[in-house]
């Protein structure tokens, strides 16, 4: 996973994309966490090839807050963080 993962936007009020490359295929884990780390939601769980991708987070319903996303790849993990406002 790059060490760049970006977050657009960031805060965000109703949905946020998540993007990053990856250098090599791999199965991978896209999900949003609470601070009590508890997942609110899943984005992707699969095989991702090597390259660019990008996912958005349709928050609606959840509360007002900070999130994290989590990305675990190839026995590697990246989090960013996100705050969701109204």
């Amino acid at each position: 996973i790059s060490p760049e993962i970006q977050s657009y936007p960031n805060p965000f009020s109703q949905s946020t994309t998540i993007s990053f490359s990856s250098p090599e295929s791999g199965a991978a884990e896209v999900t949003i966490v609470n601070l009590l780390g508890q997942q609110v939601a899943r984005l992707f769980a699969g095989e991702l090839t090597a390259g660019e991708h990008s996912f958005e987070w349709n928050a609606a319903g959840e509360p007002v807050g900070s999130y994290f996303c989590i990305i675990r790849m190839n026995r590697s993990l990246k989090q960013v963080p996100m705050v969701l406002s109204h």
